[in-house]
């Protein structure tokens, strides 16, 4: 289809040893097979944030794991065709009483009030990825949170709260007219209110690794329409 840049919206899976090299290396193989395309990486909370603090990053904070393969620092914002993007990742792993700090675990995945503040400082954003959700988006996640289907502790969901809290005051303020998500392994598309006076936002939310609706093409000549590619 001619696209040459890819956005990736967290749990892209850097991670340690020689399964996360080899991954990375056919990835990188893979991208060089499809025409020199590229992939930006909105990172999520199932990374490895010490091996990624140790990555030297380039002038635009970028972080190149791979020439082809770009870690997108908190927050990271860019202009494509004439829309203002901007890149908060990112998220609280509710699960974080079952995991390991170190090993499968990172307290930096969490958005910082620091990083929300600055992202909020460059104004609107037209085009806004993350990996965690603001409240009040997407219905089938909005029941997820509401219901708790798992049935995370109270600690979990806790500090999935914060993170979440955080994720809110961001959109907030500055009121994407899309904004686009993982984290919630789930296929859905809504509204976002942005209060009286305001025109309301697109909010995507996307299915996971290895099953449809994980795919789209967000077309810059109509970016109310998602296409579906897999």
């Amino acid at each position: 289809s001619g696209i040459k840049t890819v956005f990736q919206l967290g749990d892209f899976g850097i991670w340690h040893g020689p399964w996360g090299d080899k991954y990375l290396s056919k990835l990188r193989a893979q991208l060089e097979t499809c025409g020199d395309m590229r992939i930006f990486v909105t990172l999520g909370n199932h990374e490895n944030y010490d091996l990624i603090d140790q990555m030297e990053s380039d002038e635009l904070g970028i972080k190149w794991p791979r020439h082809n393969i770009g870690l997108l620092p908190r927050p990271f914002r860019f202009t494509q065709g004439s829309y203002e993007f901007l890149s908060l990742g990112g998220a609280p792993s509710i699960n974080y009483e079952d995991l390991t700090m170190g090993k499968n675990w990172w307290p930096q995945e969490q958005i910082t009030d620091e990083e929300v503040d600055l992202a909020i400082s460059g104004g609107p954003a037209d085009i806004m990825f993350a990996h965690d959700a603001p409240d009040n988006g997407t219905r089938v996640v909005n029941d997820i949170i509401a219901h708790n289907p798992q049935g995370w502790s109270g600690a979990g969901t806790m500090y999935a709260r914060v993170g979440r809290d955080r994720m809110t005051r961001a959109v907030q303020a500055v009121q994407p007219q899309v904004f686009m998500h993982g984290h919630f392994h789930e296929k859905d598309s809504g509204w976002l209110n942005y209060g009286e006076g305001t025109y309301p936002g697109v909010i995507h939310s996307i299915h996971m690794n290895g099953v449809p609706h994980n795919i789209a093409i967000l077309d810059l000549e109509d970016i109310y329409s998602l296409e579906e590619a897999w």
